[in-house]
């Protein structure tokens, strides 16, 4: 089973690898995580690895691939942008 620190560690190295927000929680689905737990875990994970607040990450929680009703596009548009803010225009 892998720990939370090895679901961090994933996510900082996804992260440099510009993936998106999905695919981040796809990957998390696929390591060997407590299932009945997952949603938790992911919000738990996000908010340490990019310092989110509860409010930013919890629309993750609805993710279909989760069992809710948020489509991949939409959580990369809700939870995206904090992850990679855009830097400003000059």
């Amino acid at each position: 089973m892998h720990t939370q620190t090895d679901i961090i560690e994933t996510l900082k190295r996804m992260k440099s690898n510009n993936a998106t927000v999905v695919n981040m929680l796809k990957q998390i689905k696929q390591l060997n995580v407590e299932q009945s737990n997952i949603q938790l875990i992911s919000l738990q994970c996000f908010r340490a690895v990019f310092n989110l607040s509860i409010g930013v990450v919890s629309p993750i929680a609805g993710w279909q691939g989760f069992g809710g009703t948020l489509t991949d596009h939409q959580i990369n548009d809700l939870v995206g942008p904090f992850i990679y803010p855009k830097l400003p225009e000059k």
